[in-house]
Formats: structure tokens, C-alpha cells, sequence
């Protein structure tokens, strides 16, 4: 956005100058107190008093239901972001809330209803002051009634009551512009900003603190007729369950920090066809807390048939700081009609938790016997090189180009992992109303063994020679190279000519070739011990091995405007993939997979708005996936392929999208939207389990029991209705009510066939009981209502009603309710 750089003498100049420090700075004037009804902020859409208003026009965010315990007290809906990978790869930022939840505010919510207007069209009011600076102070108090279970309802935020207060401000000469603001929506949050614009600077801090509530996880599935069928003789639980914190909840605190600064070092980008910027990004997130920490050990080792196999599962309370910080300097510059920038991220990830210790009791000669640590998160570091190249060749065409190398290493265990590539892209659009795109991608990722295992932590309790022995059973890391070709087009048949129907028709399409290309993915015995007695194989063949994917894809569109006030569209991709990942089994080498060979993805919708005054949009996405057949592991190996069930591949899904909203406004002062969505996903797959290939491959089995694996259907139902509302009502200038619901129905079940592919031969499915865990069935509910009255000219109050329900009907122990109240009050000077 550009800038004003010089001082604005008159009248006009300041107005438009301060308008837009406001709407890069998110602060304004109160729009409430305005005759004419604006939208909820960013935010915070409708959850509490209005700050940083802005002049821009957003739509009002739902209630998420996919993340509907995402609700701050006084600020917007979000779900705070995500604890980083331990491997210290890039953090996820913090989700947006989902657009499951569409519901739209007052005039300008839908993109084709927005006039433009130019920014700076404006006249000067009578409040206006000279000096276009501002700062403003809210402050109120959260009282909050709570019931049942706090996890779900409590997952982003907290339960108890707190005060809420907040900090804007803004000054700004005309030429340099600080915007500032800190807001505590409650006891557990914090947010603050520093922004700073200048002539040839620019620049902000930001700071983020959240809480992150995580649920104990419970061993009530831990039993015998559960988890292994058919134990065997023997007499005791086969599953020992130690939890040394039952019954309590997690919490870990997450600091963000993050900083960016920007300066000109010869010309100005927008003005000079020579410039030169650098930067400097840095960023830093911290996680601190308690989490429960799971271990097992002895699960399906050898015992003898006189024996109860047994398997032991320990949990208990782990306290964990890590930290990840991350500094990316950047060089920038034109020169000409090219555009070069370079950048290099340097990112540490570093830890400092609790050593738990797990207690290994049922050990033997063979096997672990004492007290060992576990849930061991390895440090680790991480460099990235990145170039990005533009060039304008002509009017017509324009080639972007982007390139990076980076290598994360854990220096513990002497790993690392590479990672290169690049993307060249041509754009043309030398004919009229047509806008080609050509493009060639790389990604090329690689990894080596460990060289050593981690002391104490993996080397307690082995010889040198066991520790060479595991250290030769690692496997080497799965490794791709994959290369991307396509073209995309966007065309206009008849743009140019008059306003009509066939100007504004559209169409978009293309065709995109990719091909995956693994190393180290096949499958050995690992030694000539391990073999079955009949097996006479060498230990260097592979058994199975996982051949390069190619896919093909292709999709067209079409956008059809058939008047001012009706628009629909449709779109179109068919993909074919040849052998994608398979997942294998050894003992009956059967294959299993969730990922398709075809795929079709149908979309298609509308919009109408007969009037400034109605406005309806419709969406509909219909995903249709399957993949069956069954690769042989070796053709030439006759006893392999002998043995093979057959056919045993087979997945098939199918997800379904429905998205409707209503926006009206009857009068100038009311504004009413509804919406209603609905998804669906169901899934039917050949899953093998019972594939207990460590004792079948060991001695003899009249000596050592051993479960039969076998291969069934398994069908994954998913479904998510939901219903929301809102109103937005400017009784008078000074007084303003806003509300709105969401209702969400969740409902997903598991459940296992039992017929063994390839037989036919119909059997007890000793494993039906494991669906039942994974039985959701809820109902979320949230609602909202306020209202905002402005007592005098720099004066006003608020107040606020917040219900968040969680009704669990499958475990009502999961189930949690909680009003929330604030009163408030906002001053400004």
C-alpha cells in the first residue's frame, strides 16, 4: 500500500493520510457510533467491545465448529496455534478460524456487493481533530459459570473468571506513523503490537501468549478381550496399565515473539527502477508445562506358550520447555525489469524437559531389563537458503523463478535431512483475454542413518556389540526426488467487448505431470535367523519393494455471470495416480492402502443478489476416491506370490461439502444472516492386522503361540451438521445490540467387518470391540449477544453474554458447559 511521505497541508490531505494510518494501523474511530451500521472488527467479531476497528469491510466470522473451543474472551475466534514438531521443522502459524462457519454482516460483505471507492474520497467532519492522533482504554471484567468437564470448553482459553482490558493507540505526523496496543482478554492471554511506517522504514514487534489445555488420557480400552484376542493359557491381565496421574489435565503455556524490520539502502521500491531493501525477520515460540507422557514396552514379544504374553503401558506427568528461535535476513532489489531477492533462515530448537523414567521389569536374557528414560525429544538445527528471481521480459511475459536448499540436523544421533529444489514459472498473455501460465517444479529430499545412539538414554543396559547390532537394523531414510510439469490457463472469450453476458464468461483449466521417484523404501528380513525354516531367501532380497508414483491430473472451470445479479460456477479435476504408497504386511504380504489411484473432485455454486438488500451464496464439493488391486511384492519369487491372498486391496472414499447462507437487511438498522453446512466423509478400506511377525519368525511354532493375521474391511462413517445466525441491530446512534448461534452435530463411527479377504471363509472377528472407541457422537453449541452504548462523546460502555456447550453423548465424562459475562466501559482522548 502506498504511503504518504511528505506532509499534507490541507484539509483533505490529512483526512485521507489519517485514514490511512487507521486502516494499516487496525485502529479507528468507534463505526458504532456512527448513524450507518458497520461490521464486528477483525478481531473479534461481535464477542466484545469493539477494538482496533478499521474502515475495512470483513465479513463476521461464525463460531468455529471444527474448533469451537477457540473462543477468547474479548478477542477473536482462534484456535492458537500449534506446539512445534520436535524435529524443529516450521511451525504451523495459528489456525483462522474454519470457514465451515460462513455467516456475513451488513452491506459490502459479499465480494461482487463491495463498490469500489477510492481510499482518500473523503470530506472532512466535524470531529475530526488537526493532530491525527489517538489512543483509547477499555477495561471490564469476565464473570464466568462452569460445569462438567473443562477440556473441551477450555482447550484456548480460560475458565475462570478475569479481568479483560485493552490499550490502542496511535500518533502519526503525517510522515511517520506508531501504532501500539495491548489487550488481556483474560487471565491466561496476552496480545501487544508495535507497528512503525516511515519514508524508507518500516517495521513491528509482536507478542502472543495462549494457554494450550490437553485432556489425560485414560486406560479404561486396556483390557485383555480388547486389544489381543486369543491370549493363550495363563492366568493375570495381559495388559498391565500404570498410570501413575490418573485423572489429571495438562496445560502448556506458549509464548510467541516475533519482529520484523525493513529499510531502503539506495532508491525506493514504486519509484526508482534501481532500488536495494534489506530486512530482518526473527521469530521465537516457547512451551512450557506439564504433559502426559506414554510408554510401552513388551507388547507381542516372544513368550512361551506357557507363559501370559503380557504387555505394559505406563503414563505419567512430564514437565517440558522447549523453544524454537528463528532469524531470517533478506536482501532485496530492482534493477531494471529484474527483481532479485535472497534470504537465509537459520532456526534452533532446543529443549529442556523432565527426564520420566519407564520401569522395564519383564526382561530376560534377550531382552530390556531396568530402569530406563524415555519420551526423549532430540534437539535440533536448521538452515534454509532461499533465492526468488522475477523477471519482465516484455508487456506479455514474465518469469518467476525460486530456489532453496536446507539441512536439518540432529547432532545427538548424527542425522540429518536434506532438502532441495526449485520452481520456474512462465507467464504469458500476449493474446487478448487469454493468461497462460508454464511451470517446472523439483523437491529432491534425502537422510542418512544414525551414526550413533543416543547415551545414556539408548545405550543403558546394551554391549558394545548390541549397540552395533541396533544400530545395523536401522533402516536408512526413506528418500524422493519428484519433478512437477504443467500449464494452467484463465480465458476471456470476449473481454473487451460491451458489458454483457459473454464479457464477463470465463474459463480456467490445465494439466499437471508429476512423478515421484523413492529411495531406501523396500522391505528385507533382516537377517538369515529370522527367516521361517521353509523360507530359503537370502536376507538382501527384498520381499517388497514400493515402485515411483506418476500421476496425472486435469481440471477445468467455468464461471458463468448470467446477469448482474446471478452468478453461478463449475469446476472439474480428474486425477489418475500409478502406485501410490503402499502400506505391507509380512506375514501374509498383504497390501493396504488409504491412498487413491483415482481421484474426482466436482465443485460447483452460486451467488444471487437481486437487491442491495438480499444476498444468497451456495457451494457444493463432491470428493470421489478409490483405488484397488494388488501388487505382488516379487513376481519372481514363486513361494511369495504363492502365498499371496489375493486381491486384498481395495479403498474407497467418498466426502461430501454443503455450504448455504442468507444475508437481509430490512432496514438500514437491521442486519440478518443465517447459514447452514453440511460435510460428510465415508470411507471403506482393507486393513490387515494381527500381523505378528515377531514370534512367528522365531523357533519353532509348536513352541511359541503365535495369532493368525487376516485381512477385512474396515468403514469409516463421518458426519458434521451445523446451523448458525446472526443479528445485528443499530437501535439509535449511541446504542447497538449484536447476537448470534452456532450449532454444530458431530457424529463419526469405526466399525470392522469380518470376513477375510481371499477366502471367503466367514470367521468371529475377535477385533470388532475396537470400533466402539472410536464412537463421536456431540453437540456443540455457542452463543452471543451484547450491546454498546455510547454515553458521551469519548465515553462508552458495554456489555457481553457468552455461552460455550459441549454435550458428549457417547462419553458424557468428555461433557462441559460455561456462561460468560462482561461489563465493561471505554474511554478515549
Amino acid at each position: 500500500m502506498t504511503r504518504q511521505r511528505t506532509v499534507v497541508a490541507s484539509r483533505m490531505g490529512l483526512c485521507c493520510l489519517y485514514l490511512l494510518a487507521l486502516g494499516i494501523s487496525l485502529l479507528s474511530w468507534p463505526a458504532w457510533a456512527q448513524d450507518a451500521p458497520s461490521t464486528a472488527t477483525g478481531r473479534q467479531p461481535g464477542n466484545g467491545p469493539e477494538l482496533k476497528s478499521d474502515l475495512q469491510i470483513a465479513p463476521v466470522q461464525g463460531i468455529s465448529a471444527a474448533n469451537p473451543t477457540a473462543v477468547q474472551p474479548g478477542t477473536e475466534l482462534q484456535s492458537a496455534g500449534t506446539v512445534p514438531a520436535p524435529d524443529g521443522t516450521t511451525p504451523a502459524e495459528p489456525k483462522s478460524p474454519p470457514q465451515g462457519a460462513i455467516t456475513y454482516g451488513p452491506p459490502g460483505q459479499f465480494p461482487w456487493q463491495a463498490p469500489f471507492k477510492p481510499f482518500c474520497a473523503c470530506t472532512p467532519s466535524l470531529d475530526e481533530s488537526p493532530n491525527p492522533s489517538d489512543i483509547a482504554f477499555r477495561f471490564g471484567w469476565w464473570g464466568v459459570e462452569r460445569s462438567g468437564n473443562p477440556w473441551v470448553i477450555g482447550q484456548w482459553q480460560s475458565t475462570d473468571s478475569s479481568p479483560f482490558w485493552d490499550v490502542d493507540g496511535l500518533w502519526t505526523n503525517g510522515t511517520r506513523t506508531f501504532n501500539y496496543w495491548a489487550t488481556g482478554s483474560d487471565n491466561e492471554s496476552t496480545q501487544a503490537k508495535v507497528q512503525y511506517y516511515g519514508p524508507n522504514s518500516q517495521g513491528f514487534i509482536d507478542f502472543n501468549r495462549f494457554p494450550h489445555a490437553e485432556e489425560h488420557e485414560n486406560f479404561n480400552n486396556m483390557n485383555a478381550s480388547a486389544l489381543i484376542p486369543g491370549t493363550g493359557p495363563g492366568s493375570g491381565q495381559p495388559v498391565i496399565a500404570q498410570d501413575l496421574n490418573k485423572g489429571q489435565d495438562y496445560a502448556i503455556r506458549v509464548d510467541q515473539y516475533e519482529a520484523q524490520y525493513k529499510f531502503n539502502l539506495v532508491g525506493q521500491p514504486g519509484k526508482d527502477d534501481f532500488w536495494l531493501k534489506s530486512g530482518i525477520n526473527i521469530w521465537d515460540q516457547q512451551e512450557m508445562g506439564d504433559r502426559q507422557a506414554n510408554n510401552t514396552v513388551h507388547c507381542f514379544m516372544m513368550q512361551s506358550a506357557t507363559q501370559q504374553r503380557s504387555c505394559h503401558v505406563l503414563s505419567q506427568a512430564q514437565s517440558i520447555n522447549w523453544n524454537t528461535f528463528e532469524v531470517t535476513p533478506i536482501l532485496e532489489g530492482k534493477f531494471g525489469r529484474v527483481n532479485i531477492q535472497y534470504s537465509h533462515s537459520l532456526r534452533v530448537f532446543s529443549v529442556d524437559d523432565q527426564t520420566v523414567i519407564g520401569q522395564y521389569t519383564d526382561g530376560g536374557a534377550n531382552i530390556l531389563n531396568g530402569d530406563f528414560p524415555y519420551a526423549v525429544v532430540p534437539q535440533s538445527l536448521f538452515n534454509m537458503d532461499k533465492i526468488k528471481i522475477g523477471i519482465d521480459l516484455n508487456d506479455h511475459n514474465r518469469i518467476y523463478g525460486y530456489g532453496y536448499f536446507s539441512e536439518v540436523e540432529n547432532s545427538e544421533a548424527g542425522v540429518s535431512r536434506e532438502q532441495g529444489g526449485f520452481d520456474l514459472r512462465w507467464t504469458n498473455t500476449t493474446f487478448k483475454g487469454l493468461n497462460l501460465t508454464t511451470y517446472v517444479k523439483n523437491d529432491d529430499q534425502s537422510g542418512n542413518r544414525p551414526t550413533e545412539l543416543l547415551s545414556p538414554d539408548q545405550t543403558q543396559g546394551l554391549t558394545h556389540a548390541q549397540q552395533e547390532a541396533e544400530l545395523f537394523q536401522l533402516p536408512n531414510q526413506i528418500g524422493f526426488t519428484r519433478y512437477t510439469a504443467g500449464e494452467k490457463f484463465s480465458w476471456r472469450p470476449w473481454t473487451g467487448t460491451c458489458d454483457s453476458f459473454l464479457a464477463r464468461l470465463a474459463f480456467t483449466g490445465g494439466y499437471e505431470f508429476d512423478d515421484i521417484i523413492r529411495a531406501n523404501e523396500n522391505w528385507y528380513f533382516p537377517s538369515l535367523s529370522a527367516l521361517p525354516p521353509t523360507f530359503n531367501i537370502s536376507p538382501t532380497t527384498p520381499v517388497f519393494f514400493q515402485p515411483n508414483t506418476l500421476s496425472n491430473s486435469f481440471n477445468i472451470g467455468v464461471q458463468v455471470p448470467w446477469m448482474e445479479s446471478i452468478h453461478t460456477y463449475a469446476r472439474y479435476k480428474i486425477k489418475f495416480i500409478h502406485d501410490d504408497l503402499y502400506g505391507y504386511t509380512p506375514l501374509n504380504y498383504a497390501v493396504n492402502s488409504s491412498l487413491p489411484d483415482t481421484e474426482n473432485i466436482i465443485e460447483f455454486g452460486g451467488e444471487w443478489f437481486p437487491s442491495l438488500r438480499f444476498g444468497a451464496a451456495f457451494n457444493q464439493t463432491i470428493n470421489l476416491s478409490s483405488r484397488s488391486g494388488n501388487p505382488l511384492p516379487i513376481a519372481a519369487n514363486p513361494i511369495l506370490v504363492s502365498t499371496s491372498p489375493g486381491d486384498t486391496l481395495n479403498f474407497g472414499e467418498e466426502s461430501y461439502s454443503t455450504s448455504l447462507v442468507f444475508w437481509y437487511r430490512p432496514e438500514d438498522k437491521l442486519t440478518l444472516s443465517v447459514n447452514s453446512d453440511y460435510f460428510a466423509n465415508q470411507i471403506k478400506q482393507n486393513i490387515t492386522i494381527g500381523d505378528d511377525s515377531s514370534t512367528s519368525f522365531s523357533g519353532s511354532g509348536s513352541n511359541f503361540a503365535s495369532f493368525a493375521p487376516y485381512t477385512s474391511p474396515w468403514n469409516y462413517g463421518g458426519t458434521a451438521v451445523e446451523f448458525g445466525g446472526s443479528l445485528y441491530y443499530q437501535f439509535t446512534r449511541r446504542l447497538r445490540f449484536t447476537a448470534d448461534y452456532e450449532v454444530t452435530f458431530g457424529k463419526d463411527l469405526i466399525t470392522s467387518g469380518g470376513v477375510v479377504v481371499g477366502s471367503g471363509t466367514p470367521v468371529v472377528n475377535t477385533f470388532i470391540p475396537l470400533g466402539s472407541y472410536s464412537a463421536v457422537r456431540n453437540v456443540m453449541q455457542q452463543a452471543k449477544a451484547g450491546f454498546d452504548w455510547k454515553l458521551r462523546e469519548n465515553l462508552s460502555t458495554y456489555l457481553r453474554y457468552q455461552l460455550v456447550d459441549f454435550n458428549d453423548r457417547a462419553d458424557s465424562s468428555n461433557s462441559g458447559s460455561m456462561n460468560m459475562v462482561m461489563a465493561g466501559m471505554s474511554l478515549r482522548w
